[in-house]
């Protein structure tokens, strides 16, 4: 296969967004795209560190229920994220996003425009906060990413390899059933549900900590970390 040719094969797969240097007077961004199997960047360290893996929709931001947010228009950032990221960077623990966005593969949003919802959002975090994610990883529902579709543990298990990272000793907060499933499979040691708008729906799989409201999430991080 000619390099082209790999590069759209890449492309077409699931993506990591690793946002480093955003500003809100620069809106550059570097977006890694890469294979479900195999990443193009990875760190070498000796000492695993601890992570805060967060959902994205319903978590983060307000979540658009049965839908999808497709436009910067529609993304509203949760009030006290920025707060579990400041404590979560105090103690010198990563912050990551493991999303599902099905809506690349429906054909509502490209790649393109989910980068720029993930650019809007850092920068926003960064306005308001002083931090922001270090890594969002992404699963499109495209062919080839199969591995990283939730409740699979692929895109946790590429996040762990990316960044040296102890599952054992990290954290997700989710809304749903695959997120926490997501984390068991992936060794996680503890789990946050937060009912959203979705927390009326049965909830099949058991969190270690289930919460009311995003300040009930901001409380029990901190008394995690």
């Amino acid at each position: 296969m000619s390099k082209r040719g790999k590069n759209e094969l890449v492309q077409r797969q699931a993506c990591r967004f690793n946002d480093k240097n955003c500003s809100s007077n620069e809106l550059t961004t570097s977006a890694v795209l890469v294979n479900a199997i195999g990443v193009t960047q990875s760190r070498e360290q000796t000492i695993l560190r601890r992570c805060v893996f967060f959902d994205r929709d319903g978590v983060v931001n307000l979540s658009p229920g049965s839908g999808y947010v497709t436009d910067v228009a529609e993304f509203s950032l949760h009030d006290g994220v920025g707060e579990v990221l400041q404590i979560a960077h105090d103690r010198d623990w990563l912050a990551i996003i493991v999303s599902s966005q099905r809506c690349v593969a429906k054909g509502l949003i490209d790649l393109e425009g989910l980068e720029r919802i993930h650019r809007l959002m850092q920068i926003q975090l960064m306005d308001r906060y002083g931090s922001k994610f270090d890594a969002i990883y992404v699963y499109t529902g495209q062919p080839g990413t199969e591995q990283w579709e939730k409740p699979r543990p692929g895109m946790i298990h590429q996040a762990c390899k990316d960044y040296a990272i102890d599952p054992g000793k990290s954290i997700l907060i989710g809304d749903q059933d695959r997120d926490i499933e997501m984390a068991i499979s992936a060794g996680i040691g503890q789990t946050i549900r937060v009912l959203t708008s979705l927390g009326n729906q049965e909830n099949k799989v058991v969190a270690n900590q289930t919460v009311q409201s995003i300040g009930e999430m901001v409380a029990a991080v901190r008394e995690l970390l």
